[in-house]
């Protein structure tokens, strides 16, 4: 049925969500260990993960795996031997984050988005190389691009030491490598951007990236500009200051994608230094896929709420993460994807009772421990709903 998301039973810690589509199916794969996030364990979800993937003939857009750096190796290599096993590219992108489980142990677990055709629904391959290396996929209405990991490397390949340039440079080699493929930064949905000293310097990202906003003619930023939907968290893949992940999209006939900047609970992130949107809303094949930013205890002017009550700031947190799909008419209960971002292990415990004590449904999330960009803040929230 188009436009419903279904969940299917897999054995294990791997839970699927399906949105069926008019000329495809849209599959959002969950996989989390089972027990204290040993690295032993990926073998295993990544075999169930495959096997899905084949028997299901889903071609994947994007996969995201957090863990810790000592780690990477080991499940990299896991997650190549489980490809090859089913007759799958083990060489299609995929971006490393570094982030434990807030049992402390080195794998967190994975996510995979991707597609399987009905017919000549639609079409998903891997094109450029280097920093431009990516995914594109086209189905009727839309066609779309997704890169993973860009850095601000130079064009020899080497990290500026500046942490500004790096910024800089990043979001020029993102520029390139969309134009490489035919697409505009003003094509860009969502980004997701990572810090591994987030708390140390966010405000001065800010400032660059308001900058590269307002010579890419995305409007001239102020309050009442749309910018891309955006996750601002801490993680690395190796030893960059700052590094994105972007999904840009364009929409052709039956098909548009719309920019949510602000919502009921939250204002315009940009009013207090911040460019990017709540949310992004793309629809296409008689349905709509939202995409909800990075979100916190932050109130419609900016103020940071339940200082010191990781409780507080978990309820906060859902409520305005509810409050952009209100705004397309759905609840928690259409994710089909998330990551929840814990500061410390009691920040998760805390959001734990919440989501018990409210009866809020389980969602299917990776739970990672990250510092979110302000040092009060706890808990933050990422997620995609399938409508």
């Amino acid at each position: 049925m188009t436009g419903v998301a279904e969940r299917v039973p897999v054995e294990g810690r791997l839970e699927v969500r399906e949105v069926s589509r008019r000329a495809f199916v849209e599959f959002y794969l969950t996989g989390t260990p089972a027990t204290e996030g040993d690295a032993s364990e990926a073998g295993a979800l990544f075999a169930q993960a495959a096997a899905v993937l084949a028997r299901r003939s889903i071609q994947p857009i994007q996969e995201k795996i957090y863990g810790r750096m000592l780690a990477r190796e080991k499940v990299l290599s896991l997650r190549a031997h489980a490809r090859s096993q089913h007759g799958l590219d083990p060489g299609v992108p995929v971006t490393w984050i570094e982030g434990a489980s807030p049992s402390g142990g080195a794998f967190a677990g994975f996510q995979i988005w991707g597609i399987t055709p009905r017919g000549h629904g639609g079409v998903v391959e891997t094109v450029g190389d280097g920093v431009s290396r990516g995914r594109t996929f086209e189905v009727p209405g839309l066609r779309g691009l997704y890169l993973p990991c860009v850095r601000g490397t130079t064009s020899d390949g080497d990290l500026p030491a500046e942490r500004v340039e790096q910024a800089q440079r990043m979001f020029a080699n993102a520029s390139a490598a969309l134009a490489a493929q035919g697409f505009a930064y003003r094509d860009v949905a969502r980004t997701w951007i990572y810090f591994p000293r987030i708390l140390d310097w966010y405000d001065e990202f800010n400032r660059v990236r308001t900058a590269h906003y307002a010579g890419d003619d995305l409007g001239g930023p102020s309050c009442a500009s749309v910018f891309p939907a955006s996750t601002g968290i801490q993680g690395r893949c190796g030893d960059e200051e700052c590094f994105m992940d972007v999904l840009a999209v364009q929409a052709k006939s039956r098909a548009r994608v719309r920019l949510i900047s602000q919502t009921r609970r939250q204002g315009s992130a940009f009013c207090y230094g911040s460019a990017f949107s709540r949310g992004a809303a793309i629809e296409y094949e008689g349905g709509c896929t939202v995409h909800v930013s990075g979100t916190a205890s932050i109130d419609a002017a900016g103020r940071t709420l339940h200082a010191g009550d990781p409780e507080g700031q978990s309820l906060e947190t859902l409520l305005n993460v509810g409050a952009v799909l209100e705004e397309e008419g759905r609840d928690l209960s259409d994710v089909c994807s998330s990551t929840v971002f814990c500061k410390d292990p009691a920040s998760f415990e805390a959001f734990q009772r919440v989501t018990r004590l409210l009866g809020i449904p389980s969602l299917p999330a990776i739970h990672v421990l990250a510092d979110v960009c302000r040092p009060e803040l706890l808990i933050e929230i990422e997620a995609v709903a399938a409508i």
